[in-house]
């Protein structure tokens, strides 16, 4: 009997404490948050008493979250694009600086000739009635706009050597600019019957650049003389270069329908074009019979001499010898080539009102007093430079 009692009291606390173990484990399944019973089988409670103990919190470390401020991100971004805006503006400054710099370079190395001797009444140069000083006007106000040196060069110095006629005094002329001015690279004759239209116009960008010499440049041109072949050999046609090499141009001309003309062009001073030009006043030639004189004779030595016609470029006269008859809008030269042959024209009202036209009085000051005209100094002064 008393193992039998004892195995009842132990089979009891079994099932009291498989009790209480199920309790917890519902409770805890169950997420309760309320107060587990417990149940203790014995202890200062007595046998069989539940105890309400508090239910266990689980502890979370506390996890700072960082604070970001988005005011103070925008206002770094904002920064750094005006820092990067400031680098390229004052980089495109700088090669702006770098491109005026050499643009200025490049343009002090031109020369304006303006060959003109007063007491020429003929075509050339043009008659009486102030067309020179209004010429002078004219070139000097361009020149010193763009930055160009300017000479007038008065042929009458050079009559006791090229009296047969003026135009061959401007070969002398020309000869005469290359020794005056050492540093220049480009020469631009253009005669005194002839008005700059457009004084906005840079010379470099317009014509002179390797771009632009490439871009006007009529590739492949025919050259023939102008006038009336004098042998046989003149008789023919020569073609400019197919393919433009900018650095091999060293004459730039326009031409007409009867050949080139000489009222306005530009060279290139180097030894090879100081060599040409002397060939050009050859007393030969000069004394051929020429029609149109020196036109027909730098011609001729682009038809015999093939070195010639190889560095020589033809453009379209719109570029810097347009006739008066042919005058359109927005052309950068007029030259009054010829107008004289025209009986029912007024060549000096034509002449003074593309003068007017050209600049106004308060912008070009040398037009209300001819006395202020600058001019190069005189060629003997350069002459230490040599």
């Amino acid at each position: 009997m008393v193992l039998q009692s004892a195995s009842c009291i132990r089979n009891l606390g079994l099932l009291a404490i498989g009790t209480t173990l199920l309790t917890l484990l519902f409770l805890i399944l169950s997420g309760s948050n309320t107060a587990i019973s417990r149940y203790q089988p014995g202890g200062v409670n007595g046998p069989g008493q539940q105890v309400t103990v508090p239910t266990p919190i689980p502890h979370h470390p506390h996890v700072e979250v960082p604070v970001v401020d988005t005011h103070e991100e925008e206002e770094r971004a904002r920064k750094k694009k005006e820092e990067e805006e400031r680098r390229k503006k004052e980089e495109a400054e700088r090669k702006k600086k770098e491109e005026e710099e050499k643009k200025k370079k490049e343009r002090g190395n031109i020369l304006v000739i303006l060959p003109k001797d007063h007491r020429t009444k003929g075509d050339f140069g043009f008659r009486e009635g102030g067309w020179l000083d209004r010429a002078k006007a004219n070139r000097a106000y361009y020149a010193e706009k763009q930055g160009y040196h300017f000479i007038h060069e008065d042929l009458s110095k050079y009559e006791p050597e090229y009296g047969i006629d003026a135009c061959w005094a401007k070969i002398a002329a020309l000869q005469h600019s290359f020794e005056a001015y050492p540093d220049v690279e480009w020469m631009w004759m253009l005669d005194s019957d002839a008005i700059i239209l457009n004084s906005d116009i840079d010379l470099w960008e317009h014509l002179l650049s390797p771009e632009a010499i490439k871009r006007e440049t009529k590739p492949g041109f025919g050259v023939k003389i102008p006038g009336t072949a004098k042998i046989e050999a003149q008789k023919k046609t020569v073609f400019t270069p197919q393919e433009v090499i900018p650095e091999d141009v060293y004459i730039i001309i326009a031409a007409d329908g009867n050949g080139i003309n000489a009222g306005s062009f530009f060279i290139r001073r180097n030894l090879f074009t100081r060599a040409m030009i002397d060939f050009w006043k050859d007393p030969y030639l000069m004394s051929a019979g020429f029609g149109y004189r020196e036109q027909d004779a730098l011609a001729h030595l682009m038809i015999t001499h093939e070195s010639v016609v190889r560095h020589t470029a033809i453009v379209d006269q719109k570029l810097i010898n347009q006739y008066i008859d042919r005058l359109q809008p927005g052309d950068f030269v007029v030259h009054f080539a010829g107008c004289s042959f025209y009986k029912d024209r007024d060549c000096d009202k034509l002449f003074t009102e593309q003068w007017l036209r050209a600049d106004k009085p308060e912008d070009n000051p040398y037009k209300n007093d001819f006395k202020t005209l600058p001019f190069a100094p005189k060629p003997e002064e350069h002459q230490e430079h040599e």
